[in-house]
C-alpha cells in the first residue's frame, strides 16, 4: 500500500469517527474487497472520474467506435446491459447525476437549471463536505449561466473548467469559465472544445492526483450533439481535425423500427408521422458518421486519464464511470434525431463502471437488472464515506438506490422486478417533437407510459391530450406493436391494472423504503 494510500485510511477512518459522534448515518454495509478483507477496515474513498457524453445512441459505441472506452473500461469493469435515464433531455438527466432524484422532486423536467430545487444541496457540495477536491470540466446544465453571473462557478465545485451556457453547441469559437475567469477559444485546431477538455482533465488530474484528499473529475462532453453555432461541417457533431473523414463509408443502423411500415398503433400525434425520405436518410447517415468521428476524441480522452491515474500510481484507487445524457433517434419510428419520446432509443444509456479489486470482490463483467441514472449519486456517495447534505440537518432524499451490491455480483431482493420512471414536462412545444408532458414506468419486460400533453397540430403550444402506449418488450423489444392501439384503450388484464398503480406510485415517488423517510405526499420509489 503507498505511503498516500495508508493516509487516506487513516482519513477515511477519522471521516467516520466524526460522523459517528455527530450521530450521522454511515453506509449499513461495508465496502469490500481483497484490501478491506486484510485489514478488516474500509478501504479508502477512492478518486473518481466520470465521463459523460451528450446524445449518444447505443449504436455508437463498441470496439470499432471507441476502442480506448471498451478495453479499459467495459472490458475490466462491469457493463450494465439496462441502464436507463429518467428522462432522455440533457439537463433534466444531468440534474438526475447531481440530486439522485427524479425529476418530479428536484424540479428539472426541461433544459433550464434555473427550476433545479435546493440549488447548494447537490452532489459536488457533498463530495466536498465529504473531503474530496471537486472537479467539473466541459458542459454544465442547460441554462446556468443565463441564470447566475455568466462566469460564475456553481455551488460545490473547487475546480471550474466549464464551457459558458451562452456558448453551447459550440466546438469552436467558444468560451470558458475558468474558476469563473472567461477564457476564449478561437478557431485553430488547438481551441476545439473536446480537446481543451482532455487537456484540462489531465492538467487537473496532475495537480490534485494523488493528494491526500481524493479527486471527483467529472468529464461532461459536447460530443457528440450537434452544432448549434459556429464552425463545422454540415453534418451536424464536429470531429477533431484528425478524425474528419472517419466512418465515411459506415450505413446507417437499420433495426426493425427504422422507419417504421405501419404506425396506426402509435397515438395520434405519431401515427401520421411521414415516411423518412431518402434525403431524410442521407443526412441521419452523415449525423452518424460524423457523431462517430467526433466521438474518437472523446475515446482519446479517457485512455489518456486512464494512462494518467496508471502512471501515477493511483489506477487501484480510481474508480471510472462512463454513460451519456440520453440517447438520439436515427429514423426509428419514423423520428430523424433528437430525443425526448420515452422509447427505447432515447432512454436508454451505454454505461460502463471500472471498480478497483480493493472495492469488490471480483470482477462482475455483466450485470442485467435494470437500473438508472438517478443511481449514480447514491452509488458515487457510498464509495466516497459521504451522504446527501450540505449540512447536518439539511439533507436530499435521494429516489435512486446504491449499486455495489450489483458491481460485487450479489443480487439484492429490490433488483429484478424493480421499476423505473420516465418523466418529461416541457411548457413549451418542441419544432421537432410532438410530446410535451408524459409519465412512464417500465418493469423488466414491459413499459407503459400516459401522454397528458402534446403540441398542437398548428405548432406553437403545448394542448392536453391524454393517450397511452403499453409494449411487451420480451415479445416486442423495438415498439412495433403498440398495445394501447391508437393510444387508445389498454387491455383490461392483471399486468395494465397493475401497471396503471405502479404509473401513480412512482409519478409522486420519493425515496426508498427501509432507508428513508415516507413523505406525506406519495409512495416511495422502487
Amino acid at each position: 500500500m503507498s505511503v498516500l494510500a495508508k493516509r487516506r485510511l487513516a482519513t477515511a477512518g477519522v471521516t467516520l469517527l466524526a460522523a459517528s459522534s455527530l450521530g450521522l448515518a454511515t453506509a449499513s454495509q461495508p465496502l469490500q474487497g481483497p484490501a478491506a478483507a486484510a485489514t478488516g477496515r474500509k478501504p479508502p474513498a477512492p478518486n473518481i472520474v466520470l465521463v459523460m457524453t451528450d446524445d449518444q445512441a447505443l449504436s455508437q459505441v463498441g470496439p470499432r467506435y471507441m476502442p480506448k472506452v471498451t478495453k479499459l473500461l467495459q472490458n475490466q469493469g462491469t457493463a450494465f446491459e439496462n441502464a436507463f435515464l429518467t428522462t432522455p433531455l440533457c439537463c433534466p438527466s444531468r440534474a438526475a447525476l447531481l440530486t439522485g432524484q427524479y425529476g418530479h422532486n428536484n424540479g428539472v423536467l426541461t433544459n433550464s437549471y434555473r427550476f433545479l430545487r435546493g440549488k447548494r444541496n447537490v452532489l459536488p457540495v457533498w463530495l466536498h463536505r465529504a473531503g474530496y477536491v471537486t472537479a467539473h470540466v466541459g458542459k454544465f446544465l442547460n441554462r446556468y449561466h443565463h441564470t447566475i453571473h455568466p462566469a460564475a462557478v456553481a455551488p460545490g465545485w473547487d475546480q471550474w473548467y466549464t464551457e459558458l451556457d451562452t456558448s453551447a453547441g459550440h466546438y469552436y469559437n467558444w468560451d470558458l469559465s475558468k474558476n469563473g475567469k472567461k477564457i476564449h477559444y478561437g478557431n485553430e485546431p488547438g481551441d476545439y472544445a473536446p480537446r481543451v477538455f482532455e487537456r484540462s482533465a489531465v492538467r487537473l488530474t496532475r495537480r490534485f492526483v494523488p493528494r491526500k484528499k481524493p479527486l471527483y473529475l467529472e468529464v461532461d462532453e459536447i460530443a457528440p450533439h450537434p452544432r448549434l453555432h459556429g464552425r463545422g461541417p454540415g453534418c451536424g457533431p464536429v470531429p477533431d481535425p484528425r478524425d474528419v473523414g472517419k466512418f465515411g463509408d459506415l450505413q446507417l443502423p437499420r433495426p426493425p423500427s427504422f422507419n417504421e411500415a405501419d404506425m396506426s398503433d402509435k397515438p395520434s400525434f405519431l401515427a401520421n408521422q411521414p415516411v423518412l425520405t431518402q434525403q431524410d436518410i442521407n443526412d441521419m447517415t452523415s449525423r452518424y458518421r460524423c457523431g462517430l468521428a467526433s466521438l474518437q476524441e472523446v475515446d482519446r480522452t479517457v485512455g489518456r486519464l486512464y494512462d494518467e491515474f496508471k502512471d501515477l500510481g493511483e489506477l487501484g484507487n480510481t474508480v471510472f464511470i462512463f454513460y451519456t445524457d440520453n440517447g438520439v433517434f436515427l429514423g426509428e419510428h419514423r423520428i430523424g434525431g433528437g430525443k425526448l419520446y420515452p422509447f427505447e432509443e432515447a432512454d436508454r444509456t451505454p454505461l460502463y463502471i471500472r471498480l478497483p479489486a480493493r472495492y469488490r470482490n471480483g470482477r462482475v463483467a455483466q450485470v442485467t437488472q435494470p437500473v438508472a441514472n438517478i443511481d449514480f449519486a447514491p452509488t458515487i456517495l457510498r464509495l466516497a464515506h459521504a451522504r446527501p447534505c450540505r449540512r447536518q440537518g439539511h439533507c436530499r432524499v435521494m429516489d435512486g438506490r446504491d449499486l455495489l451490491p450489483l458491481l460485487r455480483g450479489k443480487s439484492p431482493g429490490w433488483a429484478a422486478e424493480r421499476p423505473l420512471g420516465v418523466e418529461l414536462h416541457i411548457a413549451y412545444a418542441n419544432r421537432s417533437h410532438a410530446v410535451c408532458t408524459y409519465t412512464g414506468v417500465r418493469l423488466p419486460r414491459v413499459v407503459f407510459v400516459r401522454h397528458a400533453r402534446v403540441t398542437h397540430r398548428s405548432g406553437g403550444r403545448c394542448v392536453k391530450d391524454v393517450e397511452r402506449e403499453r409494449y411487451n418488450l420480451d415479445q416486442d423489444p423495438y415498439e412495433l406493436h403498440n398495445l394501447c392501439f391508437g393510444g387508445g384503450g389498454c387491455p383490461n388484464d392483471a399486468e395494465q391494472r397493475r401497471l396503471r398503480h405502479l404509473l401513480v406510485k412512482i409519478r409522486g415517488c420519493s425515496g426508498i423504503r427501509g432507508r428513508d423517510r415516507k413523505h406525506s405526499n406519495g409512495s416511495y420509489c422502487g
